[in-house]
């Protein structure tokens, strides 16, 4: 949990300006903008009332890579403030080796920071890469 509140305050640090919103603005099929991306290609989120799912889909080739759906915890700005009325961040884990936070801008569109822990012994780094998604009626899945 301290992790994850300590990449919470870095990324809204980071002088990212996340737009105060409601807990559905998150809602939808959210695409990258960068159609040649090495990073999360499709984000699916579902809201219901308070809680939050998100699915995900990575650059894999020739098709996405399906990376199934992980554990969210919601954020907001002020503790006085519904959650589903003062959303700030959507913090998601996949298991034990990603994270990603994603948090709403001004331009209506969702910054996706993901953050990689490689346990396997290949010597890999742990890598940081930011995404900028916008909704998309678009199905999942490169074409």
């Amino acid at each position: 949990m301290g992790r994850m509140l300590a990449s919470v305050a870095l990324i809204l640090s980071l002088g990212v300006t996340p737009a105060g919103a409601a807990l559905r603005d998150f809602s939808g099929r959210w695409r990258n903008v960068d159609t040649k991306t090495r990073g999360i290609t499709t984000l699916e989120i579902r809201v219901d009332g308070t809680k939050a799912v998100v699915h995900a889909w990575g650059a894999c080739m020739p098709q996405d890579c399906d990376l199934g759906e992980g554990t969210v915890t919601i954020y907001g700005d002020k503790v006085d403030v519904p959650i589903a009325d003062g959303a700030r961040a959507l913090v998601v884990e996949f298991g034990t080796k990603t994270m990603m936070i994603l948090t709403r801008v001004a331009s209506g569109e969702l910054r996706c920071d993901v953050f990689s822990r490689f346990t396997d012994q290949s010597g890999r780094a742990n890598v940081m890469k930011a995404d900028v998604l916008r909704l998309s009626p678009i199905q999942p899945g490169r074409k």
